[in-house]
């Protein structure tokens, strides 16, 4: 399964870094516009993953259902959460921040692998039950002391109080906050030390946007929870449903940020 994902990644990075069409072509099941570039990596996706000969319920933003592929196989049986570009504004705008997710689940909806690659940097993280790795090398986690003090962070003004607690705790209190407009990139350079977490508390992320990221979560010291600090269960599949989201590099952090989160809803 590694050489198929990371397969996969390789062959669309060459096709993203190239140039793809900006071109708008319909709007997908969240109401959000299509265009070229989305659709593009999706379809090459599913069909990699058809040629593979897997037998999994395929659920990605660009699909108006979710489509079954190779149905005649024999088990095992998958459902696959794809994200084909996290940071579809950022590759219309220039920014080098375009990330690709890609989770396989099995019957029981318990994560069995997972790829997360940021299409610029070239990086891609690859997990299955036993093991996680960092382009192709087992991953081995910075230690505390050599964290990036940076958190990344999401909110718009109705989702919070913004007042000078909130100004204290994290425009203030934070060494510093950024956002980079791709989850998955973002996730992923928490997970290198290059950040201390993420938080996204606009309750507008969708599972395609972090789907990756609950078996990664279990080869790692942090913590993957929502705003309450409770571990996520996937409410259904549909990717209009929407959740909060906080992702730390240790334990400690996580216990930390989920408290001043707490003081801000």
């Amino acid at each position: 399964m590694e050489k198929l994902l990371s397969g996969i990644f390789f062959a669309l990075r060459k096709s993203i870094l190239k140039g793809l069409s900006p071109k708008a072509i319909g709007v997908n099941n969240k109401g959000d516009v299509t265009k070229y570039f989305d659709r593009y990596c999706e379809k090459f996706i599913i069909g990699k993953l058809r040629a593979s000969g897997l037998k999994a319920v395929i659920i990605s933003e660009e699909l108006p259902e979710p489509i079954t592929i190779n149905p005649q196989k024999k088990f095992p049986f998958y459902y696959c959460i794809i994200d084909p570009v996290d940071g579809s504004d950022n590759y219309l705008s220039g920014v080098p921040f375009v990330c690709l997710g890609i989770a396989l689940f099995d019957e029981n909806m318990e994560p069995v692998y997972s790829l997360a690659a940021n299409y610029y940097t070239g990086d891609w993280f690859y997990a299955d039950r036993k093991t996680l790795k960092l382009n192709g090398r087992k991953f081995i986690e910075k230690p505390v002391a050599k964290i990036n003090g940076l958190i990344y962070f999401a909110f718009h003004n109705t989702s919070i109080k913004v007042d000078g607690v909130f100004n204290r705790l994290f425009l203030q209190g934070a060494d510093k906050a950024r956002s980079m407009g791709s989850t998955i990139g973002e996730i992923m350079t928490v997970i290198k030390g290059g950040a201390k977490s993420f938080i996204d508390i606009r309750d507008g992320l969708t599972p395609e946007n972090f789907a990756p990221f609950f078996l990664i979560a279990r080869h790692l010291r942090g913590a993957f929870t929502n705003e309450h600090g409770k571990e996520f269960k996937l409410r259904n599949l549909k990717l209009t449903e929407t959740y909060n989201v906080i992702f730390s590099n240790t334990a400690e952090i996580h216990k930390k940020y989920v408290g001043m989160v707490k003081k801000v809803l």
